[in-house]
């Protein structure tokens, strides 16, 4: 992604070099040599130079506004993560406190739990993460997109599940032999 604002700031200064030498030229046309083929030339020219500039101005804001969104979404990445560890860390520490002293088995509470915020912290940054990379375009073409995307998040929910459960086997049914 910086690599290609790179070259599009770089075909950005050589266009405005290009019309700056074109509206030049076309000064002298005007003043100096009044010839009106070549002035007509050169003001074809400085328009097909007018449009490139404003393409590439288009593409530079796009290539500004995906990487305002990749910024956006390492935000939101963190604070889910951050937000789900905090939810069942503290989730765990509730269980774990209030059954160890009653509850011999508190153990199963303890592992249902820690399965289950293992795979929510995989299952919802998941989806974000790959949203990311593939917006970096880090994927090869033919597997970039909706397709990848929704497959990794599908894996992620998949893990979500299965916390869910190891949550319910060994927490809310304590079955022994662990």
């Amino acid at each position: 992604m910086e690599s290609k604002l790179k070259e599009v700031r770089q075909r950005t200064a050589a266009l405005r070099e290009r019309l700056e030498k074109r509206q030049h030229e076309v000064r002298e046309a005007q003043f100096i040599e009044h010839d009106p083929k070549k002035l007509e030339e050169l003001e074809a020219l400085a328009k097909e130079d007018v449009q490139e500039m404003r393409d590439i101005e288009a593409q530079t804001n796009d290539l500004e506004d995906t990487m305002r969104e990749i910024d956006s979404d390492f935000k939101n990445l963190a604070n889910v993560v951050l937000t789900t560890s905090t939810v069942f860390l503290g989730l765990t520490a509730t269980f774990s406190s209030s059954l160890i002293p009653a509850e011999p088995k508190a153990i199963y509470w303890l592992v249902g739990a820690w399965f289950f915020l293992a795979a929510s912290i995989i299952a919802f940054p998941l989806g974000s993460l790959f949203k990311i990379v593939d917006r970096l375009e880090m994927f090869p073409p033919r597997l970039s997109g909706p397709f990848i995307v929704g497959a990794l998040m599908g894996c992620g929910f998949g893990f979500f599940i299965v916390g869910i459960v190891a949550f319910l086997i060994f927490a809310i049914l304590n079955i022994p032999g662990l």
